[in-house]
Formats: structure tokens, C-alpha cells, sequence
């Protein structure tokens, strides 16, 4: 399914380049809540240009093919997955 949405970044690999896959989190801080959102709240995100990694804190806007995709990590787990075509800071 092709989505858009607007979510905060956890990078789980980061490298020279920026974050080439991260976490996306509803809102700022969820991250650090204990217990952590639920998996229908989180999102597995892949990329084939990284995010800037000085870029982290700003809200960001995604495009691209989202599917349902249990994962488990440290932070929770996630309930879906999406392949970024296109990503942005959203502008409030």
C-alpha cells in the first residue's frame, strides 16, 4: 500500500551518510516511554538515500510502500514496514 506519514526518527544503523534504516515513533520522545508504544504505533523504515543524521529531532514526512511486518527490537515492536521513495521535514 502506498502511504505517507509524518513520524519522529530512532536510528537503528547509521552511517558517514545519514540513517539508512530507523524506527518512526507517533511523537517526539515516545521512544524513551516505558512500556513503548504499541506495534500498530511503529514503523520499520528502509531507505536507499540515508536521512541526515544532523537531521534527527525534526519531523519527517515519508512516502512510500508501507506493509504489515511484526519485527521485534529493542525499543518494541513494530507492526509495520515501508520503503521510503521520498522523505521531507514536515513543515507545521
Amino acid at each position: 500500500m502506498r502511504s505517507s506519514k509524518c513520524c519522529f526518527i530512532i536510528p537503528f544503523e547509521i552511517s558517514s551518510d545519514g540513517v539508512p534504516i530507523s524506527c518512526w515513533f507517533p511523537y517526539v520522545g515516545a521512544c524513551i516511554h516505558t512500556p513503548p508504544p504499541h506495534a500498530n504505533q511503529l514503523v520499520m523504515v528502509s531507505t536507499q538515500t540515508p536521512w541526515p543524521g544532523d537531521m534527527l529531532w525534526d519531523p519527517v514526512w515519508v512516502t512510500g510502500t508501507m506493509r504489515t511486518q511484526l519485527q521485534s527490537t529493542k525499543l518494541g515492536q513494530t507492526g509495520y514496514s515501508i520503503s521510503a521513495n521520498e522523505m521531507e521535514v514536515y513543515v507545521w
